[in-house]
């Protein structure tokens, strides 16, 4: 079993960015990275070594941070001061633009909105992000579909009809 202490030396600053990527804020993001460290300190068979450090602590942490987000009174304000920023940054291609995304994002259920974020925000592959959710490809595929699906129903005509 890893030492957290490596742990946090080795990877400290992949949970810091990742947390920073997510919800715009140093001073968020450090308590993030505090917060996923002492829960691993608490519980350190957490990480059972069933995947790399940092596949482990980038899911860990980007959950930390969407409970932060769902937690919060105004999960919309949040959107709206945060994600619609970094979207606005992002250079997206595919079926889905900027507003779609946003749009679609608000629409969704916690993992259909991480499996968003990872497929079209951080541009991972499917097999990547079937990694982080841990999820089999198949599953992911049918939840990106079903994205597809919403931002049709929802009226974003910049979404194409399937999951490229």
């Amino acid at each position: 079993m890893m030492n957290i202490e490596n742990l946090y030396r080795n990877y400290g600053d992949v949970v810091l960015r990742r947390a920073e990527v997510l919800l715009k804020s140093k001073a968020d993001a450090e308590e993030v990275l505090q917060e996923v460290f002492m829960k691993l300190m608490k519980n350190p068979k957490l990480f059972r070594e069933e995947s790399s450090p940092t596949t482990f602590l980038y899911r860990v942490t980007t959950n930390h941070c969407f409970n932060r987000m769902r937690n919060s009174k105004t999960r919309r304000r949040l959107n709206e001061e945060q994600v619609k920023p970094m979207l606005e940054q992002q250079k997206l291609s595919g079926p889905y633009e900027t507003a779609a995304l946003k749009e679609v994002l608000n629409h969704l259920e916690e993992d259909d909105a991480k499996i968003a974020v990872y497929r079209f925000m951080d541009g991972l592959k499917l097999s990547e992000v079937a990694e982080v959710m841990e999820m089999s490809r198949r599953n992911v595929s049918k939840r990106l579909n079903r994205i597809v699906e919403t931002a049709q129903r929802l009226g974003q005509t910049n979404v194409a009809g399937g999951t490229a």
